[in-house]
């Protein structure tokens, strides 16, 4: 009794010390911005995959890498590219290839965890506090008309435990088998991973990375020491 009395007093104090920091304000959501640049991404409520218009694919992937870096660090990365190739006849085709992003998993923020952004609201993150679960990201970054279409996966998974823990009791562990011909899964999602066990995708963490990334793109980052031109007048 007493140790059962102890743990609801700690996460007591726990959830107060949330509510105290700004419960759901700990991480506050990008602003809103109007695609208003000539790289420009066409925002609506729940939009997955982005579309952003651009022809520069070199910042659109520096963008991209500048946010997702915020929440995941980065596995493997294949950018965008745009090649050329002329015929002996002259004729001159042009053809841009998909670029992916795959991320590392990393913990699932909790509650006292309020500078951690990987969970977007307080019932996130009081899953994370009363579980261990960690996510990670997906992202394909396809050619589309006069721009890019971007799609972003986030996959939420939970640990694996053989009992619970500071428990007597015993179970059975999930076990995953090593032939790698047994695994089937659609295209972009990754094996499951030995201890975890998959949950499903995080929409709502999804929907905020692509609300920064859109402010991201119309927002480039300023040039604190750039040198001032001679004929401007101070």
């Amino acid at each position: 009794m007493r140790r059962a009395a102890l743990l609801q007093y700690i996460f007591s104090v726990c959830l107060i010390l949330y509510l105290v920091l700004g419960g759901n304000g700990c991480v506050s959501p990008p602003p809103e911005q109007k695609a208003v640049s000539e790289i420009g991404a066409l925002q609506e409520d729940n939009v997955n995959p982005l579309f952003v218009r651009t022809d520069n694919e070199q910042y659109l992937w520096e963008a991209i890498v500048d946010v997702i870096d915020n929440y995941f660090p980065i596995a493997e990365e294949s950018p965008v590219r745009s090649l050329k190739k002329q015929t002996s006849d002259g004729t001159v085709y042009y053809s841009r290839t998909e670029g992916r992003i795959d991320t590392k998993p990393v913990i699932a923020a909790g509650l006292l965890q309020p500078w951690r952004k990987t969970s977007v609201d307080a019932c996130q993150r009081l899953e994370a506090t009363l579980q261990t679960e960690r996510r990670y990201a997906v992202v394909r970054v396809v050619p589309e008309d006069n721009g890019y279409l971007i799609h972003l996966a986030v996959y939420n998974e939970i640990e694996n435990l053989p009992q619970p823990m500071n428990s007597g009791i015993t179970g059975n562990n999930m076990t995953f088998g090593n032939d790698i011909n047994q695994i089937e899964q659609p295209a972009g999602e990754t094996a499951p991973a030995k201890g975890w066990i998959p949950i499903g995708r995080n929409y709502d963490l999804e929907q905020y990375i692509l609300k920064e990334l859109a402010w991201r793109i119309n927002n480039p980052p300023s040039l604190v020491n750039e040198p001032k031109s001679p004929q401007l007048v101070p």
